[in-house]
């Protein structure tokens, strides 16, 4: 379990950085070919990327036990509490993905 659950931790949020930094690069492409579809690609893909850590966050969750961890020392418990705040930072990181997506929906590709 342990190996399993680090990649729900690690890669929606750098896959956050990822999009936002993509996103800046593109804009200039985006404003002077008014074509905004390589962003929204990317905004896509980098949703799917964390939904899937939201996934592997719960079923790690649920492996041991599905319930909040205690403070009770042991394996079991350290297990828990990572596997519910990779649950939540992934959450976390999608609603930000999501967010970022909102807006380059709603602005104009060209705001100079």
């Amino acid at each position: 379990m342990r190996l399993r659950i680090w990649p729900a931790l690690y890669v929606p949020p750098l896959v956050f950085l990822a999009l936002q930094s993509l996103n800046y690069a593109l804009e200039p492409f985006a404003c002077e070919n008014q074509q905004r579809l390589p962003m929204h690609v990317s905004a896509a893909v980098a949703l799917l990327v964390a939904l899937g850590g939201i996934a592997l966050a719960l079923r790690a969750w649920r492996s041991v036990g599905g319930r909040l961890p205690q403070d009770d020392p042991g394996p079991e418990e350290r297990a828990r509490f990572v596997a519910l705040i990779a649950l939540m930072l992934s959450s976390l990181s999608a609603l930000a993905i999501a967010m970022l997506w909102v807006v380059q929906i709603l602005m104009p590709a060209c705001i100079r």
